[in-house]
């Protein structure tokens, strides 16, 4: 049973959803945080700490999709192999959408470190 769920969460299709979810959650957690800070009277700046999730989070699914592509790039004999590659080129990593996850995961950390830098000056 656990090998079988650990099996579920290290497959590339798990990785790939992975990629698709988490820097939209950083940047829902990061606005949700700035609406907080500017509503709420409190000495707690969470739009700040948001701004190290989000880099935190971008620098998971830079190593996320290198390591899809890794996983797609390697040449393998076997017809099972071959089959998921192709699976998951079709869903997911072509050279475009690749190049874009990247450059915009380097813009998110980007955007984070900025945040978690300066993102307690506007409420000072």
């Amino acid at each position: 049973m656990f090998k079988s769920l650990f099996m579920r969460l290290v497959e590339p299709t798990t990785r790939l959803s992975f990629v698709r979810g988490a820097l939209k959650l950083g940047y829902v957690i990061l606005f949700i945080s700035l609406i907080v800070d500017l509503f709420a009277e409190t000495d707690q700046y969470w739009f700040q700490r948001s701004g190290a999730l989000l880099c935190m989070l971008a620098i998971a699914v830079e190593f996320r999709i290198n390591e899809v592509r890794g996983a797609i790039d390697v040449t393998d004999e076997d017809l099972t192999s071959i089959t998921e590659q192709a699976v998951i080129t079709e869903d997911f990593i072509d050279t475009q959408t690749y190049l874009f996850l990247k450059y915009f995961s380097h813009f998110s950390i980007a955007v984070g470190t900025v945040v978690w830098a300066y993102g307690d000056i506007p409420f000072k």
